[in-house]
């Protein structure tokens, strides 16, 4: 038998397909499942943090605390993202094969007769706005009821760290993805 992806039997690549398409369907709803009780465990907490009177020190372990659980979910949720970008540049080929537009109509580069383009700020843009409006928040409460120490510089430039990583990695994977046949997703 041959290797060339045409020469594979129908049911075989259908089945890829929705496998594939199972994948990355899963791939980007969990992220947000455990990124939605993080955020809102976030509020939470800056809740309790802000109905009180709590200490500098509190403030401080507060910060630090939210930024890390937040920069470990936005590093989670973009690794989860480049998965299912590699998904849907695998479900771009099946297509090509099968003849059929689902995800091609979305991609610019894929030559089908119509084309879909979302409106409005990406939804990995919105992942970010979300995790430094939740990673920042303790802190600018620190300093807006005067409990401002040095660890709110810590606090705040581990998100500036995780924001710099997801947007190393998102260079990398569109790069990634641009150097195949089909381009940017």
């Amino acid at each position: 038998m041959s290797d060339s992806p045409n020469s594979r039997r129908p049911e075989y690549v259908v089945a890829e397909y929705e496998a594939t398409q199972a994948a990355y369907l899963h791939y980007d709803g969990f992220r947000w499942q455990a990124g939605s009780l993080l955020v809102a465990g976030a509020f939470v907490f800056l809740g309790f943090l802000a109905s009180g009177d709590a200490s500098v020190a509190v403030y401080a372990i507060a910060s630090v605390l939210a930024a890390g659980v937040m920069t470990v979910w936005v590093l989670f949720s973009h690794h989860y993202r480049q998965l299912y970008l590699l998904k849907i540049d695998r479900l771009l080929e099946l297509e090509e094969q099968m003849g059929a537009e689902q995800h091609r109509r979305f991609n610019p580069h894929a030559g089908t007769s119509r084309q879909y383009k979302a409106r409005g700020p990406a939804g990995h843009d919105l992942d970010l706005a979300v995790y430094l409006l939740t990673s920042l928040a303790a802190p600018a409460l620190a300093v807006a009821r005067d409990r401002a120490s040095w660890w709110l510089i810590v606090a705040a430039l581990i998100p500036v760290g995780g924001l710099l990583a997801v947007l190393r990695n998102e260079g990398l994977i569109q790069q990634q993805l641009r150097l195949s046949r089909r381009g940017p997703a």
